[in-house]
């Protein structure tokens, strides 16, 4: 009996000591990682960058402005920087700078397309957009790559190009630009953006043609028309393109020593073009020479086009290498296949700023105005500024240099709308004045530089009844024929003379239909 006691006891222990070993095996297997949901985890994060670019597309989720130099030189984010904006915002943002830069022409959305690439060539998706707005002046295509960061869209460049102009962006990030300026005057620029997101200027180009003419015996370029001995025409005869190279990241402030150097380069063939399938990859749009003998001392375009800062084209080949080794862009990058661009097909009605809106002056994308008035004395102006909502400011000012006198005044005011008369034009009240100065009186004014001047104020010319006055408000497009008899008869002779040249109306026109005088403003 005892021994089956002690035999029991025995296994009782050896069981609670296995249920011990069992659990401790537990506590340490769950502290090894699981290799498979590591692997898993990593595809969701690249699965959320990709969701988010196509909830981004479908207007669901924003984009945040980011800081990046802007290349924009027509429209430029660099006034948004850290503001969060949808598709649908974004686009409604670009149109109306547009419509603000140019109130006269017609704008609308044309189409969005899209392109998921690789910068860096790292393995993780960007997202690349180009969003076209024709206008009936120009149209503007604006480029943008987006990148997901810790869960967030973050624009890292954008740029613009247009009808002269072309922007090329290959599947891992890199971007070649290029421009016309003329025939015989373009421009070129290549960047690229790392998979950190971080943009990288290289370097731009702008070209000039030069050519050597056996008739004339005279090289053409430079700006300028250079005679040469016949040994001379005889060795370099032919057409040449004058290159200046820029190191200098545009915008930023940054500066290379060196930045801009000099070279020309010889055309291998009179209209040889290269194949610009993943953008232009010279220099210039055409196949150069690569004869050397063309940088000998006594080669006039040496003489006429080199200087300080001249350089064969090997060696700014060498300083261009130097430059993508800086900053990391490989050869595999650069030889990238086009970006394979998808239209998107738009679920939104995108917002264009209207004359046809029943309140004109809650249009701010048209203002703030400046007008003027027309028909005054000479050395007299009278100008004032209105900014949305009608509310404005402005001065009058007259000077007799001869007595050392000014006569002036400052005012503000505001404009009520009362309603719409056609398409093109409104009926608006001017109220509120208030001069800064007290009329008919005078006195000396100290100047910021201690010099007294003499003054003498006045009520401005156009406002010497504005107590409740009715204008005329006519908007860019107007017919001419439209205007009343009385505003041809109460403007200047220049502005008369331009509206004369005008089948419809390119600026505003203000015009006060109770005054005898002063009653026409030119507006823009």
């Amino acid at each position: 009996m005892k021994n089956r006691l002690t035999a029991i006891f025995l296994i009782g222990i050896m069981l609670l000591a296995g249920c011990g070993k069992k659990e401790a095996a537990s506590a340490d297997i769950s502290e090894i990682p699981d290799v498979s949901k590591v692997e898993e985890s990593e595809e969701e994060s690249e699965i959320d960058a990709q969701d988010l670019y196509e909830r981004f597309l479908n207007n669901e989720v924003p984009v945040t402005i980011g800081k990046h130099v802007q290349q924009g030189e027509y429209y430029s984010f660099e006034n948004y920087e850290g503001e969060e904006y949808t598709l649908e915002e974004l686009v409604n943002c670009i149109i109306a700078d547009y419509i603000g830069d140019d109130d006269s022409v017609e704008i609308w959305l044309d189409k969005i397309e899209y392109a998921y690439i690789d910068c860096g060539a790292d393995g993780e998706p960007e997202l690349a957009l180009h969003i076209d707005t024709p206008m009936s002046a120009e149209g503007w295509i604006e480029y943008i790559i987006i990148k997901e960061f810790d869960g967030k869209l973050k624009t890292v460049y954008s740029d613009v190009a247009w009808s002269r102009s072309y922007i090329h962006i290959n599947e891992y990030g890199y971007i070649y630009g290029d421009g016309s300026g003329g025939a015989a005057s373009h421009s070129f620029n290549k960047s690229f953006v790392d998979g950190d997101g971080k943009w990288h200027f290289i370097y731009s180009d702008s070209t000039e043609l030069a050519w050597i003419s056996e008739e004339d015996r005279v090289l053409y370029g430079n700006g300028g028309a250079y005679e040469l001995s016949e040994d001379e025409v005889a060795k370099y005869s032919g057409e040449y393109i004058l290159i200046d190279f820029h190191f200098n990241t545009p915008n930023s402030g940054e500066y290379y020593e060196g930045d801009t150097v000099r070279s020309y380069g010889k055309f291998a063939k009179e209209d040889e073009f290269l194949d610009w399938e993943h953008g232009y990859r010279g220099y210039c749009y055409c196949e150069l020479d690569g004869d050397e003998s063309i940088y000998d001392e006594d080669s006039p375009l040496r003489k006429y086009y080199g200087g300080e800062y001249f350089y064969t084209l090997s060696e700014v080949e060498e300083m261009i290498a130097d430059r993508e080794a800086e900053v990391g862009l490989t050869e595999t990058i650069k030889n990238g296949a086009e970006a394979e661009w998808k239209e998107l097909e738009i679920n939104f009605e995108p917002y264009i700023a209207s004359y046809n809106s029943d309140n004109f002056l809650e249009i701010m994308e048209y203002f703030p105005i400046d007008f003027s008035l027309s028909r005054v004395e000479g050395g007299t102006e009278t100008a004032f500024s209105v900014d949305k909502n009608g509310s404005f400011e402005g001065d009058y000012h007259e000077s007799d240099y001869e007595n050392e006198i000014t006569t002036i005044n400052e005012f503000i005011g505001r404009f009520t709308y009362a309603k719409k008369i056609d398409e093109y034009s409104y009926s608006l009240t001017m109220s509120d004045i208030d001069l800064k100065y007290t009329p008919d009186t005078e006195g000396y004014e100290t100047l910021s530089n201690g010099y007294e001047a003499y003054r003498i104020y006045i009520t401005p010319y156009g406002l010497e009844d504005s107590s409740a006055v009715h204008y005329i408000l006519y908007i860019p497009g107007t017919p001419v024929s439209a205007l009343d008899d009385r505003i041809l008869e109460n403007m200047n002779e220049y502005d008369v003379e331009e509206l004369k040249m005008q089948d419809v109306l390119e600026k505003y026109i203000l015009f006060n239909t109770e005054a005898e005088e002063h009653c026409v403003w030119i507006g823009h």
